[in-house]
């Protein structure tokens, strides 16, 4: 008997996301698909050094900064009434593609598009792990002993811009061109 895919349900939201690390800086694009196909379209810029692709394809995370991102995701999930993650390979995901490297070359922003930048992380770089730098912060020191528990709580999440909206947080700043 052969195996055929679930046909998708035009009930659900979709997000596709990518990430780009280019040699002016790093970007993501996020493309949000409605049940009925309408779309929602953000780069973001990201204003910070990070490692790119620090999760193997089973969604296990290779460094401890992934894994407080991944555990932030996870608690997020709950508060929908379903969530499912699924690794899309490049070619099926172009649109979120181009976008992330909009943001990481640090292009001109095509109407239509909202723009997030983003100047610190959304979650306390974890001193085990060299993966993320923010300029201008006090860094680890290699030899000191790890923050006590519960002191490594991620910010609160950032809600991101409705194209044609602006919003501004002091480590997130949105725009849109339109």
């Amino acid at each position: 008997m052969q195996y055929l895919p679930p046909v998708p349900d035009s009930t659900h939201w979709k997000m596709h996301f990518d990430g780009s690390k280019m040699r002016n800086g790093l970007g993501a694009g996020i493309v949000i698909t409605s049940p009925k196909g309408d779309r929602l379209d953000y780069v973001l810029q990201i204003h910070f050094a990070a490692s790119n692709n620090q999760a193997s394809g089973d969604w296990d995370a290779k460094d401890a900064n992934m894994a407080s991102y991944r555990f932030h995701v996870q608690q997020l999930s709950g508060f929908f009434d379903g969530c499912e993650f699924h690794h899309v390979p490049r070619a099926n995901n172009e649109a979120a593609d181009a976008l992330s490297k909009i943001g990481s070359t640090r292009q001109a922003i095509p109407p239509g598009i909202a723009l997030a930048v983003i100047k610190k992380p959304s979650i306390i770089p974890s001193p085990d792990s060299d993966s993320i730098f923010v300029p201008g912060a006090a860094q680890p020191n290699p030899g000191a002993s790890s923050p006590k528990s519960g002191a490594n709580k991620p910010n609160p999440p950032a809600t991101m811009p409705n194209p044609g909206t602006s919003q501004s947080n002091p480590g997130l700043h949105r725009h849109t061109r339109g």
